[in-house]
């Protein structure tokens, strides 16, 4: 990842970030993530530790296609607010970590501004990396939400189906909300 032409590892040498798409760091950069979250960043991120950072375009085959997920597997959880602070650095709408435990992966997403309790497309990137990149063994993947939804995740040849829970609607009385929207 490049912050004013300078690469953020030479800025955090403890953390290198590894994009394992066939795309160089300068074509996922966003230029324009603002200055005052750069320097927060830069001066918050103080932890050691090695990530491989996978960004994946869902729904497509095409390099800048698609819907750009970027997954992080993890040996353990780190703060909220580290996960939140690396999203912010990925800068697109989604970031899936994981961690394995036992049969299951746990599984968490975040946008740059906050934590999200579900999301279809970092799911399947997910499941893509673990599959493609992680070599899973198997055609089935459990995932685990923060929130202790579980998705059923198979593989048939190429293809990748998720079985998502179901969500009753519910009724929002909060008018200011709506005329806010």
């Amino acid at each position: 990842i490049l912050i004013d032409g300078t690469e953020l590892g030479d800025l955090l040498p403890m953390i290198d970030v590894d994009y394992d798409v066939g795309m160089d760091s300068n074509e996922m950069y966003d230029e324009n993530i603002a200055p005052e979250i750069k320097n927060d960043i830069i001066q918050d991120l103080t932890f050691v530790m090695i990530l491989k950072n996978y960004r994946i375009n869902a729904f497509n085959s095409e390099n800048l296609f698609g819907n750009p997920a970027c997954v992080i597997p993890l040996e353990s959880w780190l703060s909220d607010d580290n996960l939140l602070k690396i999203a912010k650095i990925n800068n697109v709408s989604e970031t899936a970590f994981f961690i394995k435990k036992k049969s299951k992966f746990h599984l968490r997403w975040f946008t740059p501004d906050l934590e999200m309790d579900l999301c279809g497309h970092a799911t399947l990137a997910t499941a893509h990396v673990i599959f493609n990149e992680m070599n899973h063994q198997g055609d089935t993947i459990t995932f685990k939400s923060k929130i202790g939804d579980i998705l059923e995740i198979t593989r048939n040849k190429d293809i990748i189906s998720m079985n998502f829970p179901t969500r009753p609607p519910k009724k929002i009385y909060k008018k200011e909300l709506i005329e806010e929207a």
